[in-house]
Protein backbone atom coordinates (compact mmCIF):
# COMPACT_ATOMS: atom_id res chain seq x y z
CA UNK A 1 0.00 0.00 0.00
CA UNK A 2 2.90 2.30 0.83
CA UNK A 3 4.41 1.34 -2.41
CA UNK A 4 1.34 2.39 -4.33
CA UNK A 5 0.67 5.74 -2.75
CA UNK A 6 4.47 6.78 -3.19
CA UNK A 7 4.20 5.56 -7.17
CA UNK A 8 1.27 8.05 -7.33
CA UNK A 9 2.46 10.78 -5.62
CA UNK A 10 5.81 10.33 -8.00
CA UNK A 11 3.11 10.77 -10.73
CA UNK A 12 1.84 14.09 -9.85
CA UNK A 13 4.81 15.32 -9.00
CA UNK A 14 6.16 14.25 -12.44
CA UNK A 15 2.86 15.66 -14.54
CA UNK A 16 3.19 18.88 -12.27
CA UNK A 17 6.83 19.71 -13.51
CA UNK A 18 5.69 18.45 -17.19
CA UNK A 19 2.78 20.92 -17.47
CA UNK A 20 4.44 23.47 -16.09
CA UNK A 21 7.35 23.21 -18.72
CA UNK A 22 4.94 22.92 -21.48
CA UNK A 23 3.21 26.35 -20.73
CA UNK A 24 4.46 29.07 -23.54
CA UNK A 25 5.35 32.97 -22.50
CA UNK A 26 2.01 34.98 -23.41
CA UNK A 27 4.43 36.46 -26.30
CA UNK A 28 4.95 33.09 -28.01
CA UNK A 29 0.87 32.12 -27.61
CA UNK A 30 -0.38 31.41 -31.56
CA UNK A 31 -3.37 33.33 -32.37
CA UNK A 32 -5.72 30.54 -31.90
CA UNK A 33 -4.64 30.10 -27.97
CA UNK A 34 -5.39 34.22 -27.28
CA UNK A 35 -9.05 33.92 -29.22
CA UNK A 36 -9.62 30.80 -26.88
CA UNK A 37 -8.30 32.46 -23.77
CA UNK A 38 -11.48 35.29 -24.54
CA UNK A 39 -13.97 32.65 -24.98
CA UNK A 40 -16.23 31.93 -21.40
CA UNK A 41 -18.90 28.47 -21.90
CA UNK A 42 -21.64 28.23 -19.75
CA UNK A 43 -25.51 28.68 -19.98
CA UNK A 44 -28.52 27.97 -17.75
CA UNK A 45 -30.11 24.61 -16.08
CA UNK A 46 -33.83 24.75 -15.20
CA UNK A 47 -35.32 21.40 -13.47
CA UNK A 48 -38.88 22.67 -12.19
CA UNK A 49 -41.09 19.67 -10.60
CA UNK A 50 -44.54 20.39 -9.21
CA UNK A 51 -48.35 19.12 -9.15
CA UNK A 52 -48.95 17.54 -12.23
CA UNK A 53 -45.87 20.10 -13.97
CA UNK A 54 -42.67 19.23 -14.92
CA UNK A 55 -39.76 21.48 -16.49
CA UNK A 56 -36.87 20.73 -17.67
CA UNK A 57 -34.39 23.48 -19.97
CA UNK A 58 -31.12 22.75 -20.83
CA UNK A 59 -29.72 26.10 -22.80
CA UNK A 60 -25.32 25.85 -23.14
CA UNK A 61 -24.04 29.23 -24.19
CA UNK A 62 -20.74 30.41 -25.41
CA UNK A 63 -19.47 34.19 -24.86
CA UNK A 64 -16.48 35.62 -26.49
CA UNK A 65 -14.95 38.70 -25.01
CA UNK A 66 -13.84 41.35 -27.25
CA UNK A 67 -12.45 43.16 -23.83
CA UNK A 68 -13.57 43.86 -19.87
CA UNK A 69 -16.89 46.15 -21.08
CA UNK A 70 -18.11 44.18 -24.26
CA UNK A 71 -18.74 40.28 -25.56
CA UNK A 72 -20.89 39.01 -27.89
CA UNK A 73 -21.79 35.11 -28.28
CA UNK A 74 -24.49 32.61 -29.06
CA UNK A 75 -26.48 29.97 -27.33
CA UNK A 76 -28.87 26.84 -28.00
CA UNK A 77 -31.68 25.73 -25.84
CA UNK A 78 -33.71 22.73 -25.36
CA UNK A 79 -36.94 22.75 -23.11
CA UNK A 80 -39.63 19.96 -22.16
CA UNK A 81 -42.63 20.97 -20.32
CA UNK A 82 -45.30 18.62 -18.86
CA UNK A 83 -48.75 19.31 -17.82
CA UNK A 84 -51.07 16.79 -16.63
CA UNK A 85 -54.66 18.16 -15.48
CA UNK A 86 -57.59 16.85 -17.17
CA UNK A 87 -55.65 16.27 -19.84
CA UNK A 88 -52.34 15.66 -21.05
CA UNK A 89 -50.20 18.63 -22.55
CA UNK A 90 -46.35 18.66 -24.05
CA UNK A 91 -44.48 20.90 -25.12
CA UNK A 92 -40.65 20.54 -26.67
CA UNK A 93 -39.22 23.29 -27.99
CA UNK A 94 -35.27 23.96 -29.19
CA UNK A 95 -34.03 26.78 -30.62
CA UNK A 96 -30.93 29.44 -30.89
CA UNK A 97 -29.98 32.83 -29.57
CA UNK A 98 -27.64 35.47 -30.45
CA UNK A 99 -26.53 37.31 -27.21
CA UNK A 100 -24.78 40.87 -26.97
CA UNK A 101 -23.25 41.95 -23.30
CA UNK A 102 -22.29 45.28 -22.23
CA UNK A 103 -21.12 46.32 -18.56
CA UNK A 104 -20.65 50.33 -18.08
CA UNK A 105 -19.42 49.48 -14.44
CA UNK A 106 -17.90 45.67 -13.26
CA UNK A 107 -21.36 45.26 -11.05
CA UNK A 108 -23.97 46.35 -13.69
CA UNK A 109 -24.15 44.21 -17.03
CA UNK A 110 -26.64 45.47 -19.74
CA UNK A 111 -28.13 42.48 -22.34
CA UNK A 112 -29.63 42.15 -25.34
CA UNK A 113 -30.98 38.76 -26.63
CA UNK A 114 -32.35 38.00 -29.88
CA UNK A 115 -34.18 34.16 -29.18
CA UNK A 116 -35.81 32.09 -32.45
CA UNK A 117 -37.28 29.22 -30.89
CA UNK A 118 -39.44 26.24 -32.65
CA UNK A 119 -42.20 24.76 -30.71
CA UNK A 120 -44.29 21.36 -30.69
CA UNK A 121 -46.73 21.12 -28.74
CA UNK A 122 -48.95 17.66 -27.80
CA UNK A 123 -51.94 17.14 -26.31
CA UNK A 124 -53.82 14.43 -25.05
CA UNK A 125 -57.51 14.34 -24.58
CA UNK A 126 -59.78 11.09 -24.13
CA UNK A 127 -56.46 9.02 -25.71
CA UNK A 128 -57.11 11.27 -28.82
CA UNK A 129 -53.40 13.14 -29.60
CA UNK A 130 -53.23 16.80 -31.85
CA UNK A 131 -49.98 18.38 -32.52
CA UNK A 132 -49.79 21.94 -33.02
CA UNK A 133 -46.31 23.34 -34.13
CA UNK A 134 -45.26 26.95 -34.15
CA UNK A 135 -42.09 29.16 -34.05
CA UNK A 136 -41.52 32.70 -32.74
CA UNK A 137 -38.70 34.83 -32.33
CA UNK A 138 -38.30 36.85 -28.98
CA UNK A 139 -36.09 40.05 -28.36
CA UNK A 140 -34.70 40.18 -24.62
CA UNK A 141 -33.51 43.40 -23.18
CA UNK A 142 -31.83 42.86 -19.60
CA UNK A 143 -29.85 44.10 -16.69
CA UNK A 144 -28.22 42.68 -14.53
CA UNK A 145 -25.98 42.59 -11.00
CA UNK A 146 -22.33 40.97 -11.93
CA UNK A 147 -20.30 39.31 -9.02
CA UNK A 148 -17.41 37.54 -10.68
CA UNK A 149 -18.48 35.08 -13.56
CA UNK A 150 -22.57 35.25 -12.17
CA UNK A 151 -25.00 37.53 -13.31
CA UNK A 152 -28.59 37.81 -11.75
CA UNK A 153 -31.33 39.73 -12.87
CA UNK A 154 -34.36 40.25 -14.99
CA UNK A 155 -34.87 40.93 -18.92
CA UNK A 156 -38.05 41.70 -21.06
CA UNK A 157 -39.26 40.14 -24.20
CA UNK A 158 -40.33 43.17 -26.53
CA UNK A 159 -41.93 41.13 -29.49
CA UNK A 160 -43.66 38.94 -26.49
CA UNK A 161 -47.23 37.82 -27.98
CA UNK A 162 -49.01 36.07 -25.08
CA UNK A 163 -50.78 32.39 -26.23
CA UNK A 164 -47.14 32.19 -28.83
CA UNK A 165 -44.48 32.45 -26.53
CA UNK A 166 -43.10 29.68 -24.33
CA UNK A 167 -42.75 32.03 -21.34
CA UNK A 168 -45.53 32.94 -18.68
CA UNK A 169 -44.91 36.80 -19.56
CA UNK A 170 -42.47 39.46 -21.55
CA UNK A 171 -40.64 39.91 -18.19
CA UNK A 172 -38.30 36.80 -16.59
CA UNK A 173 -35.82 36.90 -14.39
CA UNK A 174 -32.24 35.29 -14.64
CA UNK A 175 -29.13 33.94 -13.84
CA UNK A 176 -26.23 33.40 -15.74
CA UNK A 177 -22.89 31.43 -15.12
CA UNK A 178 -19.89 31.97 -17.35
CA UNK A 179 -16.27 29.55 -16.47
Amino acid sequence: MKLQITFILALILINCFTTYGQEQPPEKQDSKNKFWNKVNFGGNLGLNFGNNRTNIVVAPSAIYNFNNQIAAGTSISFGYNSFNDSFNTKLYNYGASLIGLYSPIKTLQLSTEFEFTFVEQVTTINNEKSNYNWNYPSLFLGAGYRFQNIVVGARFDVLYKEGRSIYASAFNPFARVFF
